[in-house]
């Protein structure tokens, strides 16, 4: 989280000490610690080193006072939003790799078979193939490699 938000780790562990403090988060539902082996001055040393999860980390980004944590509040707000409003959130450049992988095997469901008759499947297939003809065409940036 130094790295993530720019701040010393002083910062980030005052932030996280309110965190657990004020009940916003459990520390044992959050962290988990896992034992490391280090070579200090010839000797092994076994060191335990906290990861938290993304809940903390959240958290933090949504306290921490630093350029990074500008950044980080204004995307996580606005996929906060996009999702929100949305209902769902895109990963834009996932579905253009994907839809450019699948552009020669994609074939609507026929009007006869069951799976049609399943209003969901079919409002989710109409969303699917609207949101195609929205994505950029395959370029060689986006085609599957091979």
């Amino acid at each position: 989280m130094t790295e993530l938000f720019g701040r010393d780790m002083s910062v980030i562990s005052r932030h996280l000490r309110k965190i657990f403090q004020s009940g916003e988060l459990k520390r044992e539902a959050t962290v988990a610690k896992n034992a490391t082996v280090q070579s200090e001055g010839g000797r092994e040393v076994v060191r335990e080193i906290e990861f938290f999860n993304l809940d903390a980390i959240l958290s933090v980004g949504y306290r921490v006072n630093s350029t990074r944590g500008t950044q980080f509040r204004i995307w996580a707000t606005r996929t906060l939003r996009e999702h929100l409003v949305r209902g769902y959130t895109l990963d834009r450049q996932r579905i253009a790799r994907s839809a450019c992988r699948r552009s020669a095997r994609l074939a609507p469901p026929s009007r006869r078979s069951k799976r049609w008759l399943d209003r969901e499947s079919a409002i989710g297939w109409l969303f699917f193939s609207q949101s195609l003809t929205k994505l950029p065409t395959c370029s060689p940036d986006t085609s599957p490699p091979g």
